[in-house]
């Protein structure tokens, strides 16, 4: 996950050099609305705004959760292994240790851009967690085989037609095994990471299988 800097303008610089602007999130009409009330004006309102975000400038850099990695980066902690002719797996987590979580999304193998899966494709939560894990009875309980994962977009409520090109993304804990089926009845399996250290090590993800075509009955 790319780190970012904050700086004094509401915006955020990355370490692969974008700058992301987030005045229209920091400030929202929702949170301005909430902070008038509390604090009895508009200018105090602001202020508050900007003290609080300049609090947040003297931390350290952080990282902003869903942030994709630029495309085709060499970045040690972004992994790609292709699962289908059209599609590719990318998986980054720095920033993410100690919730034992990494981000997923797909993308193109030819260009190494970002895609949304088109509709009709599905994503399952497949047999083999890795049982070795400390949490993996609850991953049982919680995370049942079968079970559909959806986007981070999807989980909040967007629609498909709703979520911008290349947007899609995912959040999924460390050791899960996920299953892939395109509307043909293709389907291929990966393996989320399991951190050794808190360094994602290279080539350390499982591509379980190639895609196939699923047996006609």
């Amino acid at each position: 996950m790319p780190r970012t800097t904050p700086n004094h303008d509401f915006t955020v610089s990355v370490d692969d050099g974008r700058t992301i602007d987030l005045h229209d999130s920091w400030c929202s009409p929702e949170s301005m609305q909430g902070l008038v009330s509390m604090m009895g004006s508009e200018d105090a309102a602001r202020q508050c705004a900007q003290d609080s975000w300049d609090q947040a400038c003297q931390a350290e850099p952080f990282y902003i959760l869903g942030l994709k990695p630029l495309p085709n980066s060499l970045d040690d902690d972004v992994q790609v292994h292709q699962l289908f002719p059209d599609y590719s797996v990318r998986i980054w987590g720095v920033g993410l240790e100690s919730e034992h979580m990494y981000h997923f999304d797909f993308v193109d193998p030819r260009t190494g851009h970002p895609v949304n899966l088109p509709p009709k494709w599905n994503i399952f939560v497949a047999p083999g967690i890795l049982q070795r894990l400390p949490f993996a009875p609850m991953m049982d309980l919680v995370m049942p085989v079968g079970m559909p994962v959806p986007s981070m977009e999807r989980e909040g409520g967007l629609k498909f037609r709703e979520i911008l090109p290349g947007e899609e993304k995912y959040l999924r804990p460390e050791g899960t095994r996920l299953r892939v089926v395109s509307p043909e009845g293709c389907e291929a399996f990966f393996e989320i990471p399991v951190r050794e250290s808190i360094h994602i090590e290279a080539g350390q993800v499982n591509v379980i299988s190639e895609a196939i075509v699923a047996p006609t009955l």
